[in-house]
C-alpha cells in the first residue's frame, strides 16, 4: 500500500473542497478543483432591481484563472505517506480558496454587453422632461441616477476577483446624480404639481366591478394650450379642465348604461340570443355624477363611490340581470325562474297569439308590480286571475284557469292577448318567490 502512495501527494482520508484526493497528485486535484469553478455565474443587479448574468462562457475560457497549487502544496507537505494505515480510519476535510487572476479586458467587455450599460451609453445628452403615457404623465429623469460605466467595470472586476455571486450596482455606488440646469429645475417643480394633480383615489363601483379614476384618467383633466403645454394660473398652478370631467362621465355611461340597449343572453336551451330594448336596465344620472366627481376630485377624496342613477336595475354593472331572474322562452313556450343561479321553477306557458298579431314582445323587462285577485280587461274581454305580475305596460305574467293545456304551439293560433299565461300551481310558486324588480328576459 505504501507503494500506492509513493507517487501520490495526498494520503487516504484526504478531502479538499468536497473532492476525495487519496492517491492523487497535486496536478490532478487542481484540475478537478478548477473544473468546479467553470459553472460560476455573476449576477448583476441594476437600479430597477433587474438582473443580468455574466457567465464564464461570456468572459471566455482564459479570462479567469484559478491557482490552487500554493494551498495544495501546503496541505501535501503536512502529510506523511507512511501514515496511510492510521489515516485509513479517519478523514480530514480541507476548504481552500485559489489565487485568482482575472483578465481586465475580458471583464470590461462583458460589462459593455450588459443591457443597463448599453442603454446608459446611448444617452448622450441626459434630459429631464415630463412625458405622457397611457398610464398618465411621468417624469423622465436621466440625471437622477446616471450609470457610470467606469464604476460598473470596477465593481464587476472586483466581484470576479473575490468570487462573489452577486453585485448590486446601487450598493457599489455605480449611479450618480448629474447637476440640473435652471430649466430642468423648473421642470422638476412642475412635475411635483402634475404628480399631485394625478394623485386621485376615487373608485367607481358598478356591481361587482370597480373602475379607478386614477392618473390614466385625470391626466386628461389638466388644461393644455394650443401647443400642448400645461396652462398655469396667476399663482403658477395647473388649471383644471372641467369639460373633461363631463366627457369622462359620458364615457362611463356609454360603457355601463344598459337601459334600452342590446343584450346577449345565455338561454337555458343552450344558445345565446340577442335581445334589443325593453324597460329594464341602468342609466347613469350624468348631471349628478359630473357634479359629484368635480367636487370629490377638487377636495382630494379617496373613496369608493356608487353612482347616482336615473334608472336603477336589479343589479348594476355590465351584467345587470345577475343570477336571479325570470326567463320566458317563447320559442319553446317554457318559462324558468332562477334564484341565485338555481332553477326553481320550470313550466310550460302560452304567450301572445301570433295569428292575430298579438305576439308577446321580445325584450328585457322587470316585475314592476304584484297583485292578487285582479280582473284583466281589454277590448271584448274580462278575465279574472288570482296572481298578476305586470312586466311591460299591460303585459304581465298570470295564471289562466280557463286553459286546460299549456306549451306546444298553442300560442300560434290560440294564444293570449300578449300576456304570459301560466299554470296555476307554477304561478302560485312564482308569485311567492319573485320580487318587484326581478328581471324578466323574454325572447323567441
Amino acid at each position: 500500500m505504501c507503494r500506492y502512495y509513493e507517487n501520490a501527494d495526498f494520503i487516504c482520508g484526504t478531502w479538499i473542497n468536497g473532492i476525495y484526493c487519496a492517491g492523487k497528485t497535486i496536478g490532478e486535484v487542481e484540475q478537478e478543483l478548477i473544473a468546479q469553478e467553470k459553472d460560476s455565474t455573476l449576477t448583476v443587479v441594476d437600479k430597477n432591481g433587474k438582473e443580468q448574468q455574466i457567465h464564464a462562457e461570456i468572459l471566455g475560457s482564459d479570462a479567469i484563472r484559478y491557482d490552487y497549487k500554493p494551498e495544495l502544496c501546503r496541505i501535501s507537505a503536512g502529510q506523511v505517506v507512511g501514515n496511510w494505515i492510521l489515516d485509513t480510519f479517519h478523514s480530514v476535510h480541507y476548504d481552500v480558496k485559489p489565487e485568482i487572476t482575472v483578465s481586465r479586458e475580458a471583464s470590461d467587455r462583458a460589462v459593455e454587453k450588459l443591457k443597463c450599460v448599453m442603454q446608459a451609453e446611448q444617452i448622450k445628452n441626459p434630459e429631464v422632461v415630463i412625458l405622457k403615457s397611457e398610464k398618465g404623465y411621468f417624469l423622465k429623469n436621466e440625471k437622477e441616477a446616471f450609470l457610470e460605466t467606469s464604476k460598473v467595470k470596477e465593481a464587476v472586476y472586483e466581484a470576479l476577483l473575490n468570487c462573489e455571486e452577486r453585485v448590486d450596482l446601487r450598493e457599489t455606488g455605480c449611479y450618480m446624480s448629474l447637476p440640473y440646469t435652471e430649466a430642468e429645475q423648473s421642470e422638476l417643480i412642475l412635475w411635483e404639481k402634475v404628480e399631485d394633480f394625478q394623485d386621485c383615489g376615487i373608485i367607481y363601483q358598478f356591481g361587482e366591478e370597480q373602475v379607478a379614476v386614477d392618473a390614466s384618467v385625470v391626466c386628461d383633466w389638466i388644461k393644455l394650450d394650443e401647443k400642448g403645454q400645461f396652462v398655469l394660473d396667476k399663482e403658477g398652478n395647473l388649471v383644471f379642465d372641467k369639460t373633461k370631467v363631463k366627457e369622462y362621465v359620458a364615457r362611463l355611461a356609454e360603457e355601463y348604461d344598459t337601459y334600452g340597449g342590446v343584450r346577449e343572453f345565455q338561454t337555458t336551451r343552450g344558445d345565446v340570443v340577442t335581445i334589443d330594448g325593453g324597460t329594464y336596465g341602468n342609466k347613469l344620472n350624468q348631471k349628478e355624477e359630473v357634479k359629484y366627481l368635480t367636487e370629490a376630485f377638487l377636495n382630494g377624496a379617496k373613496e369608493v363611490h356608487e353612482p347616482v342613477y336615473e334608472r336603477k336595475a336589479w343589479a348594476q354593472g355590465k351584467d345587470d340581470i345577475g343570477d336571479t331572474y325570470i326567463e320566458v322562452d317563447m320559442g319553446e313556450q317554457t318559462m324558468y325562474y332562477y334564484e341565485k343561479g338555481t332553477c326553481l321553477i320550470k313550466t310550460p306557458i302560452v304567450t301572445g297569439n301570433m295569428m292575430r298579431r298579438r305576439d308577446t314582445p321580445a325584450a328585457v323587462c322587470y316585475v314592476y308590480e304584484k297583485q292578487k285577485n285582479r280582473v284583466l280587461r281589454g277590448p271584448g274581454y274580462a278575465a279574472r286571475v288570482k296572481f298578476w305580475m305586470p312586466v311591460k305596460g299591460g303585459i304581465g305574467i298570470h295564471d289562466a284557469s280557463w286553459r286546460d293545456e299549456f306549451g306546444g304551439e298553442i300560442y300560434k293560433t290560440d294564444g293570449s292577448h300578449g300576456c304570459i299565461n301560466t299554470p296555476y300551481d307554477a304561478m302560485e310558486k312564482l308569485y311567492e318567490r319573485a320580487e318587484i324588480g326581478t328581471p324578466v328576459v323574454m325572447f323567441y
